[in-house]
């Protein structure tokens, strides 16, 4: 199981920064567009689609991924990262305090496509702005999350969501987003001009990059919440089963869904 885990992990890095640094920007589009459609096809089984609906419902994601794509606007791509934004600002939360709220399937799947196409826009218009900006953000997400499992195993007593993600701690997410705080002071200090014009250009940068990267983190872990909810409503362990050693497509961007789109709009914003 660890050597899946380990060898799955490695061919995943290589293709992930292969793609970032050498595709064509259409090929690092469709290449998107395939990811979203994949988890897609999770997030619809996982909202109670069987079969051929399932499918049906990742090609609907697919399609409107790939129109935002061709129509390839700024205006587009950040009213498209905004409605992301928004669900994880406004609905998500909500969804974890009631939970009774995620059980209707056509909200579920609505939510669905909302997500996962702001997500594919937030992956291509990061890649377009810098690929240096986009993986700086992702690891906001990887550190924090690494943080926060070493740090809820050595120190966690407060179960964060015990009816959700059992192994998760507050003191976990403590560690993460003091090792946030850290990676931004660093980013700030050796590369400021790849963090976005919003930040750069207000008073007390520093300070707001502390702050608006802890918040992106803080979404990254609701995001993974909401994806564990999401299975334990199916009754699932994982979302798939494409990942040997790692489930599926779903649990490893979980907390990226969340993410990403609210980094993008902080870069699109002008």
């Amino acid at each position: 199981m660890l050597r899946d885990r380990v060898v799955t992990a490695a061919i995943l890095v290589v293709a992930f920064l292969i793609l970032v640094y050498f595709a064509s920007a259409l090929m690092w589009a469709s290449a998107c567009i395939v990811v979203t459609a994949a988890a897609a096809n999770e997030w619809g089984r996982l909202a109670g689609l069987v079969n051929r609906n399932a499918y049906y419902f990742a090609a609907v994601a697919a399609m409107l991924s790939g129109a935002i794509v061709l129509i390839g606007t700024t205006h587009i791509f950040l009213m498209t990262v905004t409605l992301g934004g928004a669900f994880w600002i406004f609905v998500a939360p909500f969804w974890l305090y009631s939970r009774t709220a995620m059980r209707g399937r056509c909200r579920l799947l609505i939510a669905g496509v909302v997500v996962l196409t702001a997500t594919c826009t937030a992956l291509i218009s990061l890649r377009g702005i810098n690929p240096n900006a986009l993986l700086a953000v992702m690891a906001i997400v990887w550190l924090s999350d690494t943080v926060a499992f070493f740090g809820g195993r050595r120190f966690g007593k407060r179960k964060l969501a015990v009816g959700i993600s059992p192994g998760k701690s507050w003191e976990g997410v403590w560690c993460a987003l003091a090792a946030v705080s850290g990676y931004a002071c660093v980013w700030w200090v050796f590369h400021p001009y790849s963090m976005p014009e919003l930040v750069r250009l207000t008073p007390g940068s520093p300070w707001l990059a502390i702050l608006l990267w802890v918040l992106i983190a803080g979404f990254g872990i609701v995001g993974d919440l909401i994806e564990s909810q999401l299975k334990r409503i199916a009754g699932a362990k994982d979302s798939g089963r494409c990942l040997p050693g790692h489930g599926g497509i779903l649990d490893r961007v979980d907390a990226l869904t969340a993410a990403l789109p609210l980094a993008a709009f902080l870069y699109l914003i002008r």
